[in-house]
Parts: C-alpha cells; structure tokens; sequence
C-alpha cells in the first residue's frame, strides 16, 4: 500500500505517501483535494505535495475538515486513486516552537515571545489568546528548573542569581479540546545575568546629598561672596604681582591702575 496520510504543522497541509511496491520504474504522482475538481501536484516525483501552498490556489479554511487523494503513474501503468484519512485543520495541526528572545535586566531577565507563524490564518484567530509554559534554570543545572504558566507574551523573571547564565524554555499550551497534539517546546536559549541593582533608597541618599552640597556652595558663596572677591583680587597689590598674574589683574584692573608707585632713593 502506498500509505496516503494528511499532516498538518502550524495549519499547512501537506500529503504524504510512500511508493507502491508493484512499480519498478520511474514513478510519476498526481494528487487531488476533496471537493476540487482539479489537480493540486501534478507528475511529481516527490512524495508529498503541500496542498496549502499560495501557489495552488487552494482556499483552505482554519476550521475546515479535509481529505486528498493520489495515484501513481509509471509508463502505461496508472494506480487508482488511494485516500487519505479526513483531518481537520484546527484540531490536528502541531503546533510549533514559539521564537524566545532574553534582555538581561540587572540581575533578571526579560523574556519575549512570539507565536509561530500559521500558514493558514494566526495563532489567536484559530485558539485566542495561548498559555506560555516557561522553563528556566542555570546553565549545566537543568535539575534546578523552576517554571511558570503565563499568558502574556513578555514576562521578567525575577529572584535569579546574578552573573549566572540562565537557560530558558517555552512551549505553547492551548485548550485541549480545541487541540490534543502536544506542541513542539523551543530549544533552550541561554543569557547572562548582570549584577544586582541598587536598592532605590541608595539612589534616593546619594541624590540627596549631591543636591546639598551644591545647595551649600551657592549659599557660602552668596554670603561670602565679598570675602572671596577681596581674596581673589586684593587691594594693595606689588607691580611684581601684577606682572606675574596677569590675570588677576585683568580682573582687577581699576585697583591696579590706581596705585602709586613710590621708589627709596636711599
């Protein structure tokens, strides 16, 4: 028998057969959908053909129960038509890995998900809104695992050690009498923790503190602010002075100008 069987992976459809035992030559398949009258793979030497691929044109529905059919054709010889067994798409398609992406965040990570992509509609048209079964544990510790259930696509993942790389999971999880078949878990993807942040009390003191200090520089500066000037830019200053901080006679150039030189003749 040439066992015709339809499988569905994340809500394609695809025909599958093995070749029959009878033809020795070059074998040539045909295939047709139930209720279309006309071919979808055509002398193909494959054994499948996707019956959900947009080029065949085929409207496929997401609730919709199928079943195909295949002969084989070598030379003169031509098989009869063998049926497959009936599938209907949203019951018996396997659902697929989610893609997981990690942020580290401090000393926790963020972890998005996203759905697979359905060849026929999407993951919430067809089951709504999935459940997230999450897996993670330290790397080469996967007997630590610790797990949650969730049905929000970004989640953090809080209370872990910091500087370890965690390793993490996910499989979707949808109502099982909308669908049966366990659906395929993610490869683990690994990321490193960071350190731990600081408590927001230490950011509160150190904030407060800075913010004094500058409050207290304004304060003695407004206050002493001739003392500085006087300091800075004394009255009675020697030529020397001047000649040798430029400078602060150039600040003070009404001081410097006003001095009288006396010399001792002596």
């Amino acid at each position: 028998t040439m066992n015709v069987r339809l499988t569905s992976h994340n809500m394609d459809l695809y025909l599958r057969w093995r070749p029959p035992e009878n033809l020795s030559n070059q074998i040539f398949y045909s295939t047709k959908l139930q209720d279309f009258s006309r071919f979808s793979c055509v002398n193909t030497s494959a054994l499948f053909c996707e019956l959900s691929e947009p080029g065949l044109k085929l409207t496929l529905l997401e609730f919709g129960q199928y079943n195909a059919s295949v002969r084989a054709l070598s030379g003169n010889e031509m098989s009869d038509w063998v049926y497959s067994q009936p599938l209907t798409m949203d019951k018996d398609t396997v659902i697929g890995p989610p893609m997981v992406a990690l942020v580290p965040q401090g000393a926790c990570l963020e972890v998005s998900v996203k759905d697979p992509e359905f060849r026929v509609s999407s993951m919430t048209n067809v089951f709504g809104l999935p459940q997230y079964n999450i897996n993670y544990w330290p790397r080469r510790r996967a007997h630590q695992a610790s797990h949650m259930q969730v049905r929000q696509n970004r989640v953090v993942l809080s209370g872990l050690e910091p500087w370890t790389e965690y390793c993490v999971q996910v499989q979707i999880h949808v109502d099982p009498a909308r669908n049966q078949n366990s659906a395929e878990a993610s490869k683990p993807v690994c990321e490193s923790t960071a350190d731990m942040p600081s408590p927001p009390w230490i950011t509160a003191v150190v904030t407060f503190v800075a913010l004094a200090l500058t409050v207290a520089v304004v304060v003695i500066t407004v206050i002493y602010h001739k003392q500085i000037f006087h300091f800075l830019c004394p009255k009675h200053s020697l030529p020397q002075v001047c000649m040798f901080y430029s400078t602060k006679c150039m600040l003070c150039s009404t001081k410097c100008t006003g001095l009288t030189l006396i010399y001792d003749y002596d």
